[in-house]
């Protein structure tokens, strides 16, 4: 189930798009990253389907970014997961359209010609849980 009429609501559009490009500024500085990235997810994916469909790959190519720091990459993969989910799920694109969008994520997340790197600190749960999202709503 996902939030309709609760995102859609007037006071509550307005705020997610007040806090999201304050949020987005923040992350520029390293000082505030951690907490900002986090609100910036959050404020993106509970805005409305439109303003999400219209900011949401500025967030994914942002997250794709931080996969290279290991000090930061779980984060950057749970904002891929959160990301995803809500454009599976809200995004209500035509089956096309999606499926060009999930492909070019996957593959920026996991390069067809290269293993993935992972420490044994590092959860693959969370690559795990990116394919079975992507693969349960579109198997193709």
């Amino acid at each position: 189930k996902t939030a309709g009429a609760e995102v859609n609501h007037p006071l509550w559009s307005k705020a997610m798009q007040s806090i999201y490009p304050r949020a987005f500024a923040m992350m520029a500085k390293p000082r505030y990253w951690q907490s900002a990235f986090p609100l910036t997810i959050t404020s993106v994916c509970l805005a409305p389907t439109e303003y999400f469909l219209k900011h949401w790959m500025a967030c994914f190519d942002l997250c794709t970014a931080k996969l290279k720091d290991k000090a930061v990459r779980v984060f950057a993969l749970n904002g891929i997961c959160r990301l995803l989910w809500t454009y599976i799920y809200r995004g209500n694109k035509p089956v096309s359209t999606t499926l060009r969008a999930l492909e070019s994520c996957i593959k920026s997340i996991i390069p067809p010609n290269r293993p993935i790197q992972l420490t044994p600190e590092e959860p693959l749960d969370l690559f795990v849980y990116i394919l079975q999202l992507t693969c349960s709503r579109h198997f193709d």
